[in-house]
């Protein structure tokens, strides 16, 4: 699989506590479709008030009195108005048009996005074959609830995935029960079954673990790459494991999140 991170927060116990550190550049999903929406309403005034003012310099507007009128029976202001109702009628016909295609277009996208989180899930329990899978956790209980399963699991770690509005996917990683833990917000997923690639890693296989060297540099990357050696890195001679080491877990940091990728490790024969 494959996907970004964007670190939101890092605290300092194991899902909760003080924060150590927060992303100033990080702006939460819901918010940026508020902005849009606003960006969106305010491009709506401006059409109704140009519309408005169209029509008021219509209405200003003095026709010359022709000569011909009383012969030919003509009169260009009634001419005028009607065509003025008849380019109206058309514009707001064309506007309920676009705006019917746009909601249409968001349904897909919102169905699209729940199908693919699940998808993912189940792509992060292939990654590590030393994990114990736990149901759903009810929404009335607290992330410290998660302590106490890790507890009775015998787990020191903890992956933790938080659907929102059916939407957003943020993931949790924390040391269990000292802390301390992390909140991403998952994007360009990409699952397995999508992708479909020609790779073909042994199941259960250990990997290498490969950092970019900005994580050597920043003191909250430091942390975060400790934390990810910790759950990404199966134990040697794990029962569930097998003795091969045949595939690389890349973490790149760019545009200030962190980019997941897997490789297949291959000799130069292709063998």
């Amino acid at each position: 699989p494959r996907f970004v991170l964007n670190p939101v927060k890092i605290f300092e116990g194991s899902f909760g506590g003080e924060a150590l550190w927060e992303n100033p550049d990080y702006v939460s999903p819901a918010r940026y479709r508020q902005m849009m929406r606003k960006q969106a309403s305010t491009r709506y005034e401006n059409r109704v008030g140009q519309k408005l003012s169209r029509e008021a310099k219509r209405s200003d507007a003095t026709y010359p009195t022709d000569e011909t009128n009383e012969v030919y029976c003509l009169n260009p202001t009634k001419k005028a108005t009607k065509i003025a109702a008849q380019e109206q009628e058309s514009s707001d016909s064309s506007d309920e048009d676009e705006d019917d295609e746009v909601n249409g277009k968001d349904s897909d996208e919102v169905e699209n996005d729940e199908s693919s989180d699940q998808e993912d899930s189940e792509d992060i329990k292939t990654l590590v074959p030393h994990h114990r899978e736990e149901s759903k956790m009810e929404r009335t209980k607290t992330l410290r609830v998660i302590n106490e399963m890790c507890t009775m699991k015998h787990c020191n770690k903890a992956i933790l995935f938080e659907g929102r509005r059916k939407m957003d996917l943020y993931m949790w990683m924390a040391n269990v029960p000292e802390g301390p833990s992390v909140k991403f917000f998952v994007e360009n997923v990409h699952t397995m079954g999508e992708l479909k690639m020609t790779g073909n890693c042994l199941r259960g296989s250990r990997p290498l673990l490969s950092f970019d060297p900005s994580f050597s540099q920043l003191p909250h990357l430091k942390l975060l790459r400790e934390l990810l050696m910790q759950i990404f890195g199966v134990p040697n001679y794990h029962p569930k494991s097998q003795p091969f080491i045949d595939h690389v877990y890349t973490f790149a940091y760019l545009d200030k999140r962190i980019w997941f990728r897997n490789f297949q490790i291959l000799s130069e024969d292709g063998v």
